[in-house]
């Protein structure tokens, strides 16, 4: 088989060395085989019959003109559906969603059966990267939400109750550079050029790294806040009372809303296929849907990405030096600061420098698992956008162009002011908060009918609960162990539900008191 002058298997005995390849895989369990394309799917079912049961098979084809030949001969061998799927799509997004959907694994590996990968190798690459590390984030969302699940929907719930909606208003659109702001060490010599240049940029901050600007006189327009818990509420301490513009999670620490004054800009992290999720955003309040990124840094990549302006990048390094972990004036900084004598000198930095899993990179920084695999989610967000690097070369590789800061005001001088416009001017334009309130009211009271239902339902023994009816309460049980044995309706399971459901309850009308009083 030829494309163009390429051969994609051998002229003489085609099937042979797929054959063989086939054979020749380990079989794993939990594992993902992604096959790169399959073109006719020689050793595909010798492959498929060697894997265990707790794996699967996926096929993804790049090259538009075989397609459909891929297509026409992966359903000629009948495998198992549920296990085997072939992607009828060339679109990265999409073969990522396919992807997804087949399940989570503990591995992904690719597989080549033909030649076909040469024809876009740098491309299937991203892609067998992009999958691998969507896996990983599935997991460790997965094992998030069992910690986190509970807290997650209790601070919906309030936030929902609390928020001053007259402030809550859609994003607006910026014709200005942005410039995206981490809190890692390279922001420190970033900081007198920014400065410098603040109104000619639109700078987005994440929350760690927005004490750090406003002590060095720098107001960002943004300010990205993910955390659900108590932990990140030293951030905003050198913020408290600004005016700028709040971009925050519903289910971030309610706290997080009353300390900076401005616009409120809310996003909901996507952190399980939820009934509650999708009746929240069906709901007519002004919140955008994102993914389970897990990190404030892809998440703030992810939102100044959709400026579709040119974006710089400083402080989102993912790594960091001996001894510092942050920039300048974070929080995290300032602690150790604080505590500092004459025989206490950056102890905890230095402890985390040496800690578990910490590994040295190029250029003489450290990182550790985690935070790698926050940089390659990033790299995925930030992918198609035109990206400046400030950092100096430090940090994990992302895809941008590096750049020094006297190239950048260079570059800066050449972008014409008009038409920049205030973002907060035009945010606080907005209508006022009464039918968002009157949105927010109409879900707290539909989901307390609910729960009230639920429990009814539990304590007396209705024949007509069925496990569709009680996957509508995810949220109720997402976070257990074992959430399988609650959709199995195993009865211990559904009694430790019955207590989520009078608890929920109780949440929902403390919500429901504090929006109508």
């Amino acid at each position: 088989m030829r494309h163009g002058a390429r051969w994609l298997y051998s002229r003489y005995q085609p099937r042979l060395a797929p054959e063989k390849a086939a054979l020749d895989i380990s079989a794993d369990p939990d594992t993902l085989y992604v096959v790169v394309s399959p073109c006719l799917c020689y050793g595909l079912s010798t492959l498929f019959a060697r894997l265990p049961s707790s794996s699967a098979l996926l096929g993804v084809e790049l090259e538009a003109s075989l397609l459909q030949i891929a297509k026409d001969a992966f359903s000629d061998l009948n495998l198992e559906p549920a296990r085997s799927r072939m992607v009828d799509n060339t679109l990265p997004e999409k073969i990522l969603g396919e992807a997804a959907s087949i399940g989570k694994f503990r591995r992904v590996k690719e597989v080549r059966l033909s030649g076909g990968k040469d024809l876009h190798p740098t491309a299937y690459d991203a892609l067998i990267e992009a999958i691998t590390v969507n896996n990983r984030l599935a997991w460790r969302n997965r094992m998030t939400l069992v910690r986190l699940g509970r807290l997650w929907v209790k601070n919906v719930i309030a936030n929902l109750a609390n928020l001053p909606w007259e402030q809550v208003v859609p994003p607006v659109p910026t014709y200005k550079p942005v410039m995206l702001c981490g809190a890692g060490p390279s922001l420190d010599k970033v900081l007198p050029w920014l400065k410098k240049h603040a109104t000619q940029l639109t700078i987005i901050a994440v929350d760690t790294a927005a004490g750090a600007l406003a002590q060095a006189g720098i107001l960002p327009d943004r300010v990205v806040c993910l955390e659900a818990q108590a932990h990140n509420l030293p951030d905003f301490t050198p913020l408290a009372g600004l005016e700028l513009t709040l971009v925050a999670d519903i289910s971030a620490h309610p706290a997080s809303f009353r300390i900076v004054r401005g616009p409120k800009n809310l996003v909901s992290s996507q952190w399980m296929n939820s009934g509650f999720l999708d009746r929240l955003s069906n709901a007519g309040l002004p919140i955008q849907p994102v993914p389970p990124l897990g990190s404030v840094g892809v998440l703030a990549a992810r939102l100044a990405v959709q400026q579709g302006q040119i974006l710089f990048v400083a402080g989102l390094d993912f790594s960091f030096f001996r001894g510092i972990t942050h920039c300048t004036g974070s929080p995290s900084d300032l602690a150790e600061r604080r505590l500092e004598t004459r025989l206490y000198k950056q102890n905890r930095n230095w402890a985390l420098s040496y800690g578990h899993g910490v590994v040295s990179q190029t250029g003489g920084s450290l990182g550790n698992a985690i935070l790698s695999m926050y940089a390659a989610c990033a790299g995925v967000e930030l992918q198609d956008a035109d990206v400046f690097d400030l950092r100096g070369g430090f940090g994990l590789p992302l895809p941008a162009k590096p750049i020094s800061l006297e190239q950048a005001g260079e570059l800066l001088a050449t972008i014409p002011v008009t038409g920049y416009g205030s973002l907060q001017a035009a945010a606080q334009g907005e209508s006022k908060g009464v039918m968002k309130r009157t949105a927010a009211k109409a879900f707290l009271e539909n989901e307390l009918h609910l729960a009230q239902y639920l429990s009814r339902s539990l304590h007396t023994g209705d024949k007509g609960l069925t496990a569709d009816i009680i996957r509508e309460f995810d949220y109720m049980y997402a976070h257990f162990p074992d959430p399988d044995r609650v959709e199995a309706m195993e009865l211990d399971a559904l009694k430790r539900l019955a207590l989520e459901a009078a608890y929920w309850q109780r949440r929902l009308q403390m919500a429901l008191s504090t929006l109508q009083s």
